[in-house]
């Protein structure tokens, strides 16, 4: 794995369903270690424009490095889900403050405020932006209903590599 060529992207939030994820680490450090290539974090350091720009920066650098032959690296990327885990999380274990602290730090919309601030973005591009991104989601869901179910001996396809299969 270490010669291959490969950027591994990681969204990491705060939390599995409700627990913090600092609680159930061994170490109880402040971020889980992973050990896969050369590791770089994308977190957001300030105001959440500058935040979009440093995992642009990050995602970048690690490309470079790839193609340069460095080898891979693994890019962590810190979320934070603002609502519940599912439709049967009651979603009662995060404190309101805490939701509304990373509200104020979101990165889509501190990004589309600074470059609204830079003359980058008017209120009716945004808004076009916003009416394309939803038509998007809507036609991916549509084809998603329409599309036909997959078989059931399809489902464990591309859950394991064909090496761990020979082996089991």
């Amino acid at each position: 794995m270490w010669r291959r060529s490969g950027d591994c992207p990681c969204s990491s939030s705060a939390r599995t369903t409700c627990t913090r994820w600092e609680r159930p680490s061994p170490a109880n450090t402040p971020r889980p270690t992973w050990r896969c290539g050369r590791r770089r974090t994308a977190w957001r350091p300030g105001p959440s424009t500058a935040w979009t720009c440093t995992l642009e920066k990050a995602a970048r650098g690690a490309v470079e490095s790839i193609r340069a032959g460095s080898g891979p690296h693994f890019l962590e990327m810190r979320t934070y889900r603002f609502r519940a885990h599912s439709m049967y999380d009651p979603d009662r274990y995060r404190p309101k403050d805490e939701v509304e602290e990373w509200k104020r730090h979101d990165p889509v919309t501190g990004l589309a405020d600074g470059m609204r601030t830079a003359g980058l973005l008017d209120a009716a591009a945004l808004k076009d932006l916003e009416h394309q991104v939803a038509e998007e989601i809507d036609d991916a869901l549509r084809a998603a209903e329409q599309a036909p179910e997959e078989p059931a001996e399809d489902l464990l396809l591309h859950v394991t590599s064909r090496h761990e299969e020979a082996q089991a």
